[in-house]
């Protein structure tokens, strides 16, 4: 008797799409939103469409579409793997998880690099080949400042790499807007890309080009907000503790913005008026949500200081004299508030056992010392005398520095040491965050002690490394020119000044000198950022004079003049 012939069911190629719960049961999905019809009709609650949305049954309570898309982004877990890849493109994947977002994202925790880009790449096609081009130029192409010049005309093997996935993105982007009609799931899928695309060209040196992404991206988020309705003419709006998608992106583009701010590269939508804070807890859980209310305070900061300089040089009169000096007090009042509820939580924080979160913990004290300073200095802008009363604030900066220095150094010695002739790492070194640099920057150019800006300038030549548009070598040389031009008319030779220990902390017979006159004072500082890694860096230095506001001196530094010996990363891994 023969055996009976086993009958095998047609095979059918897997879809992609369809709720999750239909996916674990391996059931047709309706796909119907926000909760697919066969889930509701067995009682059943639908997980939704991954990243992009949808879930809950007809019980529940539902919200709206949009907000329901970017809530999901943040609950999303379930990573898919990645079919047909090449073993580079895997190598590369792999690459990105391990190091890169690490290093990219700073010493704080980043939602948006930690969870949004790694839910948004198995999902998008756009966002996964540029996280692919991202990490190819991270893992090879900036290993030196000279990585990617041609060979006999033509690019690297790494280069092709990179540059093949960033056009593949791209491409896949247009697509997509193309069949979009505003639909917010492709603004966001958008803004993720855009903030990927600013990372890559500034990794690869291309900072003029950075900076058009990092333009598109903020028209992208005032889309977004007017969408939301949250969201007046020219000003965006961000939230000290993030609730969605939207959120998240606006953080990380708010973060960029105030950071390029600082150094004189000012974006078109950098003003932030209307900005949600909300009430402050009686102590902070952890230093993600101290740092949150700090970037809305920082944002609100830089943008008292940005109307006080229009309404001096008179290219503005949004606000009156008045107007100006009530912002100012309650700017004042809400850091101090800040303040009080950091210190009853900073010793929670000392506590942990995670170097990165004291060295986090640290850094947001020296953030609100500066923000404390911009507030306090800032009306009127010009008065450059007004620094020599924050001399304390200054020198807590560089206490707080200090002392984040010396737990790396304990932890990781060999970070600190310096092998002349040879040239930084900067893939490793490089993140998106700010850093160490913005505060000792600030402090090198407006406090006038001749030992706490040398100080700074030093403490900025430690490690070199790479924040987001600067690194730490180009700050230091602004800053030293800067003071070279304020002190060339001194008689007094201020050289004995330089010799001391970089990490020894300033005694009081260090601070008494206060020698600038105010008619040797800079007022401010532009600085033009090449397209290339091996172009020009124009500095131009300005100040106020006879009721005007003039360009007083110029100063061109090649790319390569500033090249920094070896340094590694400052922000060590636990």
């Amino acid at each position: 008797m023969e055996a009976p012939v086993k009958k095998h069911r047609a095979s059918k190629p897997k879809t992609k799409t369809g709720c999750r719960t239909c996916k674990v049961r391996r059931v047709k999905c309706d796909e119907d939103r926000p909760a697919c019809n066969r889930c509701v009709s067995t009682g059943r609650v639908c997980d939704g469409y991954g990243i992009w949305g949808g879930g809950g049954n007809q019980f529940g309570s539902r919200i709206p579409k949009a907000e329901a898309q970017q809530s999901a982004l943040l609950s999303y877990k379930a990573p898919l793997p990645m079919a047909y890849a090449t073993a580079g493109e895997e190598a590369c994947v792999d690459w990105f998880v391990q190091h890169a977002i690490f290093k990219i994202s700073g010493m704080f925790h980043s939602e948006f690099w930690n969870k949004l880009v790694i839910q948004a790449f198995f999902q998008e096609s756009a966002v996964r080949h540029a996280v692919l081009a991202l990490s190819s130029a991270h893992r090879y192409g900036a290993q030196s400042y000279d990585q990617y010049s041609l060979t006999d005309g033509c690019p690297s093997e790494n280069e092709r790499f990179t540059l093949q996935h960033y056009n593949r993105a791209i491409g896949y982007l247009k697509t997509e807007f193309g069949r979009s009609n505003g639909q917010l799931k492709n603004t966001l899928v958008a803004l993720i890309t855009c903030m990927l695309f600013v990372t890559l060209e500034m990794l690869r040196g291309q900072y003029r080009t950075s900076h058009t992404h990092l333009q598109h991206g903020l028209m992208l988020l005032k889309e977004i907000q007017t969408q939301r309705g949250t969201s007046r003419h020219a000003k965006l709006s961000t939230r000290a503790m993030s609730q969605t998608a939207a959120d998240d992106l606006m953080q990380v583009f708010n973060r960029l913005a105030i950071q390029s701010a600082l150094f004189g590269q000012r974006t078109r939508y950098q003003g932030l008026k209307d900005i949600e804070l909300g009430g402050l807890p009686d102590r902070f859980e952890s230093v993600g949500q101290a740092r949150g209310y700090l970037d809305v305070l920082l944002a609100r900061t830089q943008s008292l200081v940005e109307m006080s300089r229009q309404m001096d040089i008179g290219t503005s009169m949004s606000q009156s004299h008045e107007q100006l000096l009530d912002s100012q007090a309650r700017m004042e009042e809400e850091l101090q508030l800040w303040l009080v509820v950091y210190d009853a939580s900073r010793d929670a924080f000392q506590t942990q056992k995670s170097y990165q979160v004291i060295l986090a913990s640290k850094m947001l004290k020296a953030y609100h010392t500066m923000a404390m300073i911009m507030v306090v200095t800032c009306i009127p802008w010009n008065d450059q005398v007004a620094f020599d009363l924050q001399t304390e604030n200054f020198t807590l900066i560089i206490n707080e520095i200090i002392s984040a220095w010396k737990v790396i150094k304990a932890v990781y010695p060999y970070l600190l040491t310096s092998r002349p002739g040879t040239k930084a790492r900067l893939g490793a070194a490089f993140t998106m965050d700010m850093g160490f640099i913005p505060p000792l920057y600030y402090t090198a150019v407006k406090c006038r002690v001749p030992r706490i800006r040398r100080q700074a300038i030093e403490l900025l030549r430690l490690a070199p490394h790479r924040e987001g548009l600067w690194s730490s070598s180009l700050a230091s040389k602004v800053a030293e020119e800067i003071m070279r031009v304020e002190e060339r008319s001194l008689e007094v030779d201020l050289q004995s000044e330089n010799r001391f220990d970089p990490l020894s902390i300033p005694e009081e017979s260090d601070l008494n000198m206060k020698l600038l006159p105010h008619l040797c004072r800079i007022s401010d500082v532009t600085v033009e950022l090449p397209d290339g890694p091996t172009g020009e860096v124009t500095m131009s230095l300005w100040e106020s004079q006879d009721g005007g506001y003039c360009k007083v001196h110029e100063k061109v530094f090649t790319m390569k003049e500033m090249q920094p010996v070896e340094g590694t990363d400052c922000i060590p891994k636990d």
